[in-house]
């Protein structure tokens, strides 16, 4: 499946225009963020600050395929320049739990938000 394509069926699962969100993602990328993918699954990033982005998860995958993304993802980003991400809560609650277990293993910190606009963050 395409990037485009994951991020217009989770648009519609919430009840959003697909249109419109790949709007929003083209917008968040031209102001210095990023989309990575793998699988049926894309994250994107969008910067807050220098190092500091907001992470928001699109998927279509099973929760192990989603965990072999998310690991991926991490790794990629030690590479770009990110330092902190910070991310709303997420529909499925049990995202955040998969996130904290594969930062434990990656060496990533993965905890409650210090900023209450967003539900968690991680320092990398």
């Amino acid at each position: 499946m395409k990037p485009s394509e994951v991020i217009k069926l989770e648009a519609q699962q919430n009840g959003l225009d697909p249109r419109a969100a790949l709007i929003a993602v083209q917008k968040i990328v031209q102001f210095g963020g990023f989309v990575l993918n793998q699988g049926n699954t894309v994250l994107l990033m969008k910067k807050i600050s220098p190092g500091v982005f907001e992470a928001h998860i699109f998927t279509q995958d099973s929760p192990l395929s989603l965990a072999q993304a998310i690991t991926s993802f991490l790794h990629q980003m030690v590479g770009k320049g990110v330092h902190r991400i910070y991310g709303q809560k997420p529909r499925n609650v049990e995202i955040v739990r998969l996130l904290k277990m594969i930062g434990q293993r990656e060496g990533v910190e993965v905890t409650d938000s210090d900023l209450p606009k967003y539900y968690w963050m991680a320092n990398i």
